[in-house]
This record gives C-alpha cells, sequence and structure tokens, in this order.
C-alpha cells in the first residue's frame, strides 16, 4: 500500500495543480466507493452495523453521524450497483449519493430505489442534494397518506336501501366516517332545499 500512495504522490508532483486535482479527484472518487463496497462486504457477513460504525468512526477519525451514513450508502450501491458505478465516474458526488441514501431509508426502498428520487437529487447541484431528496420523500408521504385516508373512508362506508312496511315508506341508511357523512348530509340538504323551492314552499320536516 505504501508503494501505491508513493506511485500517486510522485505522479501528482509531476503535474500541474489543476490536472493533480483532478487526478487526485478521480483517485478519491474510487477510493470512496471501495470503502462503501468493503462495508457491504462486512454487511454481508452479518456484522452489524453499529459496530461497522464504530469501527469506521475509529478508523478514518469520522463523526457517528458519518458512519451511519457510510452503513446506508453501502446498502443502496449493494442492492443498486449502478449507482455505485455513477459515483466512480464522478455522475453522482458524495453528497448527492448520501442524500438518495437517506431518503431511500426513509422510505423503505435502499433496495431498489425510485429512479425519480435518483433523477431529481443527480439533476440538481450537490448544495440542493438534501432538499431534493426531502421533497421527494414529502411527495411520497403525501401520497401515501391520501392513498390511506381514501382506503379508510372507502372501507368504512356503507349504504342499504329499506322499506318501512308499516307505514309504506322507503329509505335510505347511510353509515360511514364524520367527513363523509357531513359532505354527504350537506348534499343532501342542498337537494331538499332546491325541491322544497321547485314545490312551492311545502312544508318539509325539520332537519337535525
Amino acid at each position: 500500500m505504501g508503494a501505491v500512495i508513493g506511485a500517486l504522490a510522485a505522479l501528482v508532483a509531476g503535474q500541474g495543480p489543476e490536472a493533480a486535482l483532478v487526478s487526485l479527484a478521480r483517485v478519491k472518487r474510487w477510493v470512496d466507493v471501495a470503502m462503501d463496497r468493503q462495508v457491504a462486504r462486512m454487511q454481508a457477513a452479518g456484522v452489524p452495523d453499529p459496530d461497522i460504525e464504530q469501527s469506521l468512526a475509529a478508523q478514518t477519525k469520522s463523526t457517528r453521524r458519518a458512519a451511519k451514513n457510510a452503513t446506508k450508502r453501502s446498502k443502496l450501491i449493494d442492492d443498486n450497483p449502478e449507482l455505485a458505478d455513477q459515483a466512480t465516474n464522478g455522475d453522482l458526488g458524495r453528497d448527492q449519493l448520501d442524500a438518495i441514501a437517506n431518503a431511500a431509508a426513509e422510505t423503505n426502498t435502499l433496495d431498489n430505489v425510485d429512479d425519480d428520487l435518483v433523477d431529481a437529487v443527480r439533476q440538481g447541484t450537490p448544495d440542493q442534494a438534501r432538499q431534493r431528496a426531502k421533497d421527494w420523500v414529502d411527495t411520497q408521504r403525501g401520497l401515501d397518506d391520501v392513498e390511506t385516508a381514501e382506503q379508510r373512508r372507502h372501507r368504512r362506508r356503507h349504504v342499504t336501501r329499506y322499506r318501512d312496511h308499516d307505514r309504506d315508506m322507503y329509505g335510505l341508511r347511510i353509515e360511514g366516517d364524520k367527513a363523509s357523512i357531513d359532505h354527504m348530509f350537506q348534499t343532501l340538504q342542498a337537494q331538499a332545499k332546491q325541491l322544497y323551492e321547485t314545490d312551492g314552499g311545502r312544508d318539509l320536516a325539520p332537519t337535525k
């Protein structure tokens, strides 16, 4: 390893500052992804994430938060290897990859990341990555909340038609959540008022 580092140092020493920066950035991207892949190997071997994070924090002198990001990132690229390639060639920056990993972890999609999330983050700048990922998460939660509420209302709605034989009258029995019943009651009240006016003001039974 020392020989490799020495060769790299000699290489950049012979380059101009800008060229050396480009070379080192390329090497850093490769090393970063290589680190993530090694973490993924540890995860596959059954090493608990907290143990990996503790080891990473000690070896790299990084924060526990950075180490936790690394375990999420490793799961992401292990199940979505195309993202590792994009990070290596520079299509995705480190902050962008972390934003994707955190958003995917939050929505339980690390094993099959949504293309819309990746596109949203990749099309922005690294400074916009966290906000773009948060916007995507908020959108997903909004869709889930609407779907859940609609499913719940639908499940609780029930309408039956019946006949009162003693009075020879027909009626409807409507059950549901408060929001649905309130909406239907207001609609029926409006229709009742319209019928009242059409019939010339005929007395109607008082509503409660």
